[in-house]
């Protein structure tokens, strides 16, 4: 690959940075060290992984933090557990996942310019870090940047219930924040049908209000969702 260009690794910076949050230089130590953490919730009221988060050397989050953060997963794990007779127990991957968002949508809505700069210094230390020049480096960071998250999970994975978990997510910020914002709604995309009917048993399972597009429906005028 030519040197001015940059290799789609060092487009996954942001979860790099996360790692770092937690005293780790990539995902692969992250993994390996938590992977062993027994799952569900302790005598303690609080999930295995994220006492065993607060017992990091090098975390640089705050403990309360962590706590409070805590107490938000176990809320949406309740809520899509409502209409379940199976309950969903996260495994260290989706608790991860979650979690990650969950820091996220916390600094992007109450402590944005701290969240940037951290991230920005970052960055920046990472490219000298490893002798990188603007343009085949680690991308300096947008406030436009700041508005997407992916993640990149396996087959098989529980990627439905991730998605069911963010939404509950996006939904408690919007509120939340300091400058709480308004919308109408959220479209779930699928290429058929079948796969819509699907989405539509598990948002069920998820207690998470629905309605099934219907173009005729919107050109009538007629169409209309509610949101939890």
């Amino acid at each position: 690959m030519p040197n001015n260009q940059r290799h789609l690794q060092n487009y996954l910076i942001l979860n790099k940075y996360y790692c770092y949050l937690f005293g780790f230089e990539n995902m692969e130590e992250f993994r390996s060290k938590i992977k062993g953490t027994k799952e569900g919730i302790s005598e303690n009221a609080q999930f295995y992984f994220t006492e065993f988060l607060k017992t990091l050397k090098n975390l640089k989050l705050l403990p309360n933090d962590l706590n409070r953060y805590d107490e938000h997963i176990q809320e949406y794990l309740q809520h899509i557990n409502r209409n379940r007779t199976k309950r969903i127990e996260l495994k260290y991957f989706q608790y991860l996942a979650v979690l990650f968002t969950e820091i996220h949508l916390d600094k992007y809505f109450n402590d944005f310019d701290n969240y940037f700069d951290d991230f920005a210094d970052f960055v920046e230390e990472m490219n000298e870090k490893h002798g990188y020049t603007a343009s085949n480096g680690y991308p300096y960071p947008s406030i436009d940047s700041f508005k997407k998250l992916a993640y990149w999970s396996a087959t098989g994975s529980g990627k439905t219930l991730l998605m069911h978990i963010n939404y509950l997510q996006i939904m408690k910020y919007l509120r939340t924040a300091n400058t709480p914002i308004s919308f109408d709604n959220i479209l779930l995309i699928t290429p058929n049908k079948g796969l819509s009917k699907q989405h539509m048993e598990e948002l069920n399972l998820s207690s998470i209000n629905h309605e099934l597009f219907d173009m005729q429906s919107l050109k009538l005028g007629l169409w209309s969702t509610e949101l939890p």
